[in-house]
């Protein structure tokens, strides 16, 4: 199960770095609309409300200081597994940039990404359970066991060895779970989008993530601590937003490929995001073990100068940055805000007719 698990917590964490090769934040071409394919007779379900025109793309927004540009597509987690993109808008304004920079991200040295190397440490596995053999009955408060039990019934069902994970590492389990009942998915979709936009106006794309430097990584994984009061609220905050956030993020998906940022604003306002603290605390653990107690910091330090020297050799950058942050004034977008840079929407109407993509996870994209 563990390998599973660290295959899926693998996916989690490269959504910090979405716009990175392959995959990616975070975290190609196309422009947007989610397609459902068609179904006949079939009665409407929850994720049958991911149904639109597929006339504009989803949200860009243009940062602007002086004379200098950040082009920035707004993206949204999560995404139905079976969704068909359609995009022209966001190769056209790649087209019009200079330079593209990833989004902000964590990187294990010069890994592929922190968990990539976490996958070949055989030391983490210990690390993943609870110290002393002790259950989550053990480690949690009644009122929270209560709960935990009642959802991982309803997507998990009856894994006593789930009972030994960390609070974290369950919350991720439980998350993970919850996701594929809903036909929902934290791939990162729109990074094979941006890729082939890439590819298709031959920009050169600079990876802005900060990479941890992690000489012994066995040594490190050894020193995996996490704290324990952190720990167990990762899982609170997970039972307490689940059920919300399964219900509604939909349709958040839906106004976001139709890039109707009124309803988009709407909808999120419904529920909390998932906070995806399993990836947070690992990522903590395994930096503070490698002598860099605040990753996060530094991967904002790291991003932002790399934007700096973007714009000191070119007057347009091509990025890409949480939607809800940008809505929200919250985040990266709150930091560039602070600096200066002016706000606003981007046309994402598509001026020609739209070339569906299908980005299904695990699939090559399908042109018409």
């Amino acid at each position: 199960m563990f390998d599973m698990l660290l295959r899926r917590l693998w996916l989690s964490l490269c959504l910090a770095t979405m716009f990175s090769p392959g995959a990616a934040t975070p975290h190609a071409t196309p422009e947007g609309a989610l397609a459902k394919p068609s179904s006949s007779t079939a009665e409407p379900r929850l994720l049958d409300v991911v149904t639109v025109t597929p006339s504009k793309s989803p949200p860009l927004w243009l940062f602007t200081r002086g004379t200098k540009r950040i082009i920035v597509l707004g993206t949204q987690t999560p995404l139905p597994q079976d969704a068909v993109l359609v995009s022209g808008t966001i190769q056209q304004y790649m087209a019009r940039s200079d330079i593209a920079l990833t989004a902000p991200g964590i990187l294990a040295g010069d890994s592929g990404g922190i968990f990539q190397g976490l996958t070949l440490w055989s030391a983490i596995r210990k690390a993943k359970r609870n110290p002393d053999s002790q259950t989550l009955e053990q480690v949690l408060d009644g009122q929270t066991y209560a709960r935990w039990q009642v959802l991982k019934h309803k997507y998990i069902g009856s894994d006593r060895g789930i009972e030994k994970l960390r609070p974290m590492y369950a919350a991720f389990e439980l998350y993970g779970a919850a996701m594929q009942q809903h036909g929902l998915t934290d791939e990162p979709i729109v990074g094979k989008l941006l890729a082939d936009a890439l590819e298709a106006t031959g920009r050169k794309r600079v990876d802005a993530r900060y990479a941890i430097p992690v000489g012994n990584r066995r040594l490190a994984a050894k020193a995996f601590e996490v704290n324990p009061a952190r720990d167990v609220e990762c899982l609170k905050q997970t039972l307490a937003h689940l059920e919300a956030y399964m219900e509604f993020s939909p349709n958040a998906a839906d106004a976001w490929a139709a890039g109707d940022l009124e309803r988009y604003r709407s909808a999120e306002a419904l529920y909390s995001p998932i906070h995806q603290c399993w990836a947070e605390l690992t990522n903590e653990a395994i930096a503070t073990a490698a002598g860099v107690p605040d990753p996060y910091r530094m991967s904002d330090t790291a991003w932002l100068k790399a934007l700096d020297d973007a714009l000191s050799r070119h007057d347009t950058v091509f990025t890409t940055l949480a939607a809800r942050d940008i809505l929200m004034h919250q985040g990266m977008a709150a930091r560039l805000e602070a600096l200066g840079y002016a706000i606003r929407e981007l046309s994402n109407a598509d001026p020609a007719p739209p070339t569906p993509l299908d980005y299904r996870p695990g699939k090559r994209a399908a042109r018409d």
